[in-house]
């Protein structure tokens, strides 16, 4: 069949209008899947623990099986969350990357959101490439290879969604009491998003939350917006600390009377190869679980170009770090500037390299005020970290102040003096 120039041009017209409506489509889906995983990851803990009361009810046997399982539950589990499109795109890539470690002896939960620009190396195809297309040649088998090797730790479960359901779920909690940090505003009327946010603190509800985590600015998805003392932002920072706000709701008693509002919107929502089993036994130490021991963080990195492509570039030397304190529940490291007030020239960084095995994390070195200082400090803007703070002043020489400064950029600054040998 012949067309005529004409009608080309008109199937053309009509092939770029389906393409544009199904990327407008996809990003309006794909920006608060992380938002769902973890809330996924709880309800299914409690369904796990309810489906085992009632399996106890059920039946007699006690034997020897609660001591078997409370020895079984004294183990980290590693999950990866992902973030899809299969819906509208069978070659979908991952979106949303969120590795969650729950430690059942300890009640820590951590979790590492890691950019989907992330470069990464796919043995399996011989080829760097981005992280978030690992599940297109690979399914979750690769996706969560790809992001072992990439943190250095064991991955063997995932859950996966297509998101959907945001807003309601959101309102059945009560919504989200969160700070919005700046107003936010942005129109598209192509994509039918419109978001107006006032700052200030309040509870946002399904709507607003989904405007929350949707808004995107200047710095995109994350950017180190301060090298110097690692600091993040963007889209991926904003969405961190949803998760934290959105886990404090969850783990408040007034959420119980709502689980069988929640768990079947859930289970509708993902697919895992998370044992019913495994759930079980998280679920059995669902008393250890708090909001207040979940640490949260972004994979250490920076922006950059290789070969004219983009990608989120792994630090890897801070990544062994992140990961100790994010997922596996070591203290936060103290975040010091060591700086030299004595004036003898290499005394910060020989100070830097005597505590560096002392669970601090060395953001920068440099010279103090001045350099008349006789006896080395140690200035701590957090009255909690007082007595953190000890070791490192015995092994320093230094004396200890306390200066409250909510706006320090650090825990704790180190200036050393002419007593340092």
């Amino acid at each position: 069949m012949h067309l005529s120039p004409e009608e080309v041009e008109e199937r053309k017209s009509a092939l770029e209008q389906r393409r544009r409506e199904k990327e407008q489509l996809r990003r309006r889906r794909v920006v608060s899947y992380g938002i769902v995983l973890i809330v996924g990851l709880i309800l299914m803990v409690v369904s796990g623990y309810v489906s085992y009361q009632r399996g106890m009810r059920g039946s007699n046997a006690h034997s020897d099986r609660p001591s078997s399982q409370a020895a079984a539950a004294h183990q980290q589990v590693n999950v990866l969350f992902m973030g899809t499109d299969e819906k509208i795109d069978s070659a979908a890539r991952t979106d949303t990357l969120i590795l969650a470690s729950i430690d059942t002896s300890t009640g820590h939960i951590g979790l590492l959101s890691i950019p989907r620009d992330t470069r990464v190396y796919l043995a399996e195809r011989n080829r760097w490439t981005r992280v978030n297309s690992a599940y297109v040649f690979g399914g979750p088998p690769l996706a969560m290879r790809a992001v072992a090797d990439l943190v250095g730790i064991p991955v063997e479960f995932f859950v996966k969604t297509d998101f959907d359901g945001f807003r309601r779920i959101v309102d059945i909690l009560g919504g989200v009491e969160l700070t919005v940090e700046r107003e936010m505003n942005y129109v598209d009327n192509a994509q039918d998003l419109r978001i107006h946010l006032l700052p200030g603190h309040q509870v946002l509800d399904g709507d607003k939350a989904l405007q929350y985590v949707r808004y995107r600015d200047r710095l995109g998805d994350v950017s180190l917006v301060d090298p110097a003392f690692q600091t993040y932002d963007g889209r991926v920072e904003r969405q961190r600390r949803f998760l934290e706000a959105l886990a404090r709701e969850v783990f408040q008693a007034s959420v119980l009377p709502k689980l069988p509002q929640l768990i079947p919107e859930m289970w509708n929502m993902v697919e895992t190869n998370l044992p019913l089993e495994r759930m079980i036994r998280i679920g059995l130490a669902a008393g250890r679980f708090s909001a207040d021991r979940i640490v949260s963080g972004v994979l250490p990195g920076d922006a950059g170009q290789i070969n004219n492509a983009a990608y989120w570039i792994p630090d890897q030397e801070r990544i062994p770090q992140v990961v100790s304190t994010v997922l596996g529940g070591r203290p936060v490291p103290i975040r010091v500037e060591v700086l030299n007030g004595s004036g003898q020239s290499g005394v910060a960084r020989q100070a830097a390299q005597l505590i560096e095995d002392e669970n601090v994390d060395i953001l920068r070195l440099g010279n103090a005020d001045r350099f008349d200082y006789d006896r080395s400090r140690i200035v701590v803007y957090r009255q909690e970290l007082e007595e953190r703070v000890h070791g490192l002043a015995n092994l320093l020489g230094a004396e200890v102040q306390v200066e409250a400064n909510n706006r320090a950029r650090v825990d704790a600054t180190i200036i050393m003096g002419r007593n340092f040998p």
